[in-house]
């Protein structure tokens, strides 16, 4: 996708939202879940302070490559990416409806094909916490959603559906991705392995 640009719109879960005082409790988990959708059930908040800006920047810089005599990161110069972030009454998931626009365009059959067989280091290395398939794409017009699709693969793989071309954009598609696990927990817990298998931890 070098040269290409990409466009997406984020929805995001919505566990960081602020409860009634009588909520915050923390012996009452529960009730603060059951809370948050109650509170926000019938809502959508269309701004989430500094998501839209790392969303942006952030694949720029797994893209890049690091610099061994400044040791730092350098971020890639393409895809050209742009989004905006809306924060939904979902308790865990995170759903983007994003646009793809190539520089050599590819079919949808390669396209699901690269994304199916897509396989990482931790793939490879058998790690603990990796998904055994990473990238699953999803047949039916209705998938993913969060209620069916969020767990997949133990909340650690991803979900892609809803694949067709694009009238401005070459292609466009859902995704789906459990926050708490794979963007938080589950993902550090995998870095960790990582840099295990890769010697950087090693004991004292």
């Amino acid at each position: 996708m070098a040269g290409g640009s990409v466009f997406f719109t984020f929805f995001s879960a919505s566990q960081r939202l602020q409860l009634p005082a009588i909520f915050r409790l923390r012996h009452f988990p529960c009730l603060k879940r059951c809370a948050q959708l109650l509170r926000h059930g019938d809502d959508a908040i269309p701004f989430i302070g500094g998501e839209e800006e790392k969303s942006e920047k952030e694949p720029l810089r797994l893209w890049g490559y690091v610099d061994d005599e400044k040791k730092q990161i350098v971020p890639a110069e393409s895809p050209v990416i742009t989004c905006q972030c809306i924060r939904v009454p979902v308790l865990n998931g995170h759903t983007a409806a994003v646009f793809v626009k190539f520089k050599k365009n590819p079919t949808k059959e390669q396209l699901i094909e690269a994304l199916e067989k897509f396989s990482g280091v931790p793939q490879e290395l058998g790690l603990p916490s990796a998904p055994k398939q990473f990238i699953r794409y999803c047949e039916e017009d209705n998938r993913p959603q969060v209620a069916l699709d969020v767990d997949y693969e133990h909340g650690m793989g991803i979900n892609v559906g809803r694949l067709r071309e694009d009238t401005v954009y070459d292609w466009k598609f859902v995704g789906l991705s459990h926050n708490t696990v794979r963007g938080a927990a589950g993902g550090a817990v995998l870095c960790a392995e990582l840099l295990k298998a890769q010697g950087y931890i090693t004991k004292k």
